[in-house]
C-alpha cells in the first residue's frame, strides 16, 4: 500500500470511525524517559543514583552496535523500495542523527524528498539536525503537550539546560518553515485536548505556571495553523483540508471563546460547542 491510499471507515459500536494510512511507523528505542533517551552526551539521573555509580556517569549515552545500524538502515530502504513513507518515533539528539543518516542512506539510493518522512516526536533536536532534515523533505511532527506534565520531570533528572530546549517550537519553524511541521498530542500518552496544546505552545507553561524555555515560546496563529492547515500536509490533504474556502472539506468547530482575542490563561479552557465534519454536525454541547 502507498501513502495517500485513502480514507477506510470502520463502524464501531456504532460511532463511524474514520482510518487513514499515513506512513510506516519505525520505532527507536529511545523514549522520553530519562533512562532510555539516546542522547549525544552522557547526561546524569540526578537524586536517582549514587554519585559513584556506574549507571549516573553513563545513564543516556546509549550506541548501537553496528549490525543494528546496518539493520536499521536496510529496514528504511526497503520499505522505501515498495514506497511507502516512513514516520520514525524519536526524542534524543543521537538517536535523531541515527534517524538522519537511515534517512541519508534512502535517499542516496533514490531521493525522497517528496515522500515527506517523518521524525515523531523529535523533542530534543538541534538546530542543526533542523536544517538536515529540512534539506531532506524531513517533515517534524511534535507534541508540546509532553511539558505540561513532564518538563518538571525533564529538569529534575536532566537539568534546567534540557527542559528549556524541549520541543524547540519557534526554531524549528525558523529553521524548517511551518509547513514542514505538525503538532499532535500523542494521546492517550498526554491529555488530548488541542486547545491544552495550543496554549503550552504559546504559554510553555506547565500546571503550576512554570515557564520553561520562553524565548521557543510562538504565536496564536502559528499554533492554530500547526493543528490545521500545515499539519494538513501530513497526509498530503492540504488541497482539501486544513483552511476554510471554496472547494475543501466543510470541517469546522464553534468554539465557546475567540482562540485569538482571550488572555492567554484562557486558552486551555476554551471548549468546542459544535463540530462540524463534511457539512453536517456531528456534535452540539
Amino acid at each position: 500500500m502507498q501513502y495517500g491510499d485513502g480514507l477506510r471507515q470502520v463502524q464501531r459500536h456504532d460511532v463511524l470511525v474514520h482510518v487513514q494510512y499515513g506512513a510506516v511507523g519505525l520505532q527507536r528505542s529511545d523514549r522520553t524517559g530519562p533512562r532510555r533517551l539516546r542522547m549525544r552526551d552522557a547526561h546524569v539521573l540526578r537524586n536517582e543514583v549514587p554519585d559513584d555509580s556506574h549507571e549516573r556517569r553513563r545513564s543516556g549515552l546509549l550506541r548501537l552496535r553496528r549490525e543494528q545500524d546496518v539493520q536499521r538502515d536496510r529496514g528504511t530502504r526497503g520499505v522505501r523500495r515498495v514506497r511507502w513513507r516512513v514516520g520514525v518515533h524519536v526524542v534524543g539528539d543521537l538517536g535523531i542523527d541515527q534517524v538522519l543518516d537511515a534517512f541519508e542512506a534512502a535517499d542516496k539510493e533514490k531521493s525522497i524528498r517528496d515522500r515527506r518522512f517523518i521524525l515523531i516526536h523529535a523533542s530534543l533536536i538541534r538546530p542543526e539536525q533542523m536544517e538536515r532534515a529540512h534539506r531532506l523533505g524531513v517533515r517534524v511532527d511534535f507534541q508540546n503537550v509532553f511539558m505540561w506534565d513532564k518538563a518538571a520531570t525533564v529538569k529534575r533528572f536532566l537539568g534546567r539546560a534540557t527542559a528549556d530546549r524541549a520541543v524547540p517550537t519557534k526554531t524549528l519553524i525558523e529553521k524548517m518553515g511551518i509547513d514542514s511541521l505538525g503538532a499532535g498530542t500523542d494521546f492517550p500518552v498526554n491529555p488530548i485536548n488541542p486547545l491544552l496544546n495550543m496554549y503550552i505552545m504559546v504559554t510553555r507553561k506547565d500546571p503550576n505556571g512554570n515557564v520553561y524555555g520562553a524565548s521557543e515560546a510562538i504565536s496564536r496563529e502559528q499554533a492554530l495553523r500547526l493543528y490545521t492547515s500545515a499539519a494538513a500536509r501530513y497526509t498530503f490533504e492540504e488541497g482539501r483540508k486544513g483552511t476554510l474556502e471554496p472547494g475543501k472539506l466543510a470541517d469546522l468547530v464553534v468554539l465557546s471563546a475567540d482562540y485569538m482575542t482571550v488572555s492567554e490563561d484562557q486558552i486551555k479552557d476554551i471548549r468546542a460547542d459544535v463540530t462540524i465534519v463534511g457539512g453536517k454536525v456531528v456534535f452540539q454541547r
